[in-house]
């Protein structure tokens, strides 16, 4: 069992990605029909930033145009504990940009960081180091399998926030990690869905993210083997760095 500390932390820093199938102000007079479309997932790196895969963002560009939505209706949406039960919250995305790199499937989008209480429990992941990984370790991940579909009962909305998924990590490349090399890739049993790209995966045992889902294998929804971009935080630093100076 995770601690429960621990999985609030990670839940609340993890957010859907996606865009509103109606105005966004309809949310205000009817929270339970949220009509909100959750492409893929993303997480915190930073107060006003969240990373996610370069391929959701594309994909969520590709249905905005092909269904004439406007991009103002394209969103985040958060939750967050409260002592009432998990509240939702939706923020607009404000700006993105993409690492063009071919091996790097990354993303990040930004947000003006509300003032609503509880959001301040919405914090930047704190990331792990990537020297310590071992095939076989404990992971797990928090994302969106089937985007909105595990949140809605019929028509209407009934449960809140993102799905756990535990595993192990089953290799590393290359080589399963050459002492003083880079890891250049996860392989994870654990299993994803579409909506998942852009989870972290984290160590359960202390909450510390290493890597970001990113494909699961083969053609059907529910995959067991899994793909995963290693980010420490050496390279969640560098990463977010760059972004920035790219923003100006």
């Amino acid at each position: 069992m995770i601690d429960q500390g621990i999985l609030d932390t990670v839940r609340s820093a993890v957010c859907g990605v996606g865009r509103f199938l109606a105005h966004p102000d309809h949310i205000q007079t009817d929270p339970t029909h949220p009509r909100l479309e959750i492409i893929g997932t993303g997480f915190l790196i930073d107060n006003t930033t969240v990373i996610t895969n370069r391929h959701v963002v594309q994909d969520l560009h590709k249905l905005i145009k092909g269904r004439r939505i406007p991009p103002s209706w394209e969103f985040l949406h958060f939750v967050y504990p409260t002592l009432a039960g998990w509240q939702a919250a939706y923020q607009k995305i404000r700006g993105e940009g993409i690492v063009h790199h071919a091996l790097l499937d990354i993303a990040f989008l930004e947000f003006d960081r509300p003032q609503a209480p509880g959001f301040e429990k919405c914090q930047p992941q704190d990331f792990g180091d990537l020297a310590l990984l071992r095939v076989s370790q404990p992971v797990a991940a928090v994302g969106y399998p089937h985007g909105e579909d595990l949140l809605m009962r019929g028509k209407e909305q009934y449960r809140f926030g993102p799905v756990l998924q535990r595993g192990y990590i089953s290799a590393i490349s290359p080589l399963d990690n050459v002492p003083g090399g880079a890891v250049e890739e996860l392989l994870l049993d654990l299993r994803a869905a579409e909506g998942m790209s852009g989870s972290p995966i984290f160590i359960p045992a202390s909450g510390k993210v290493v890597g970001m889902l990113t494909s699961g294998w083969v053609g059907s929804r529910l995959v067991t083997t899994s793909n995963a971009i290693p980010i420490g935080a050496n390279e969640a630093g560098d990463l977010l760095a760059e972004y920035k100076r790219a923003k100006g």
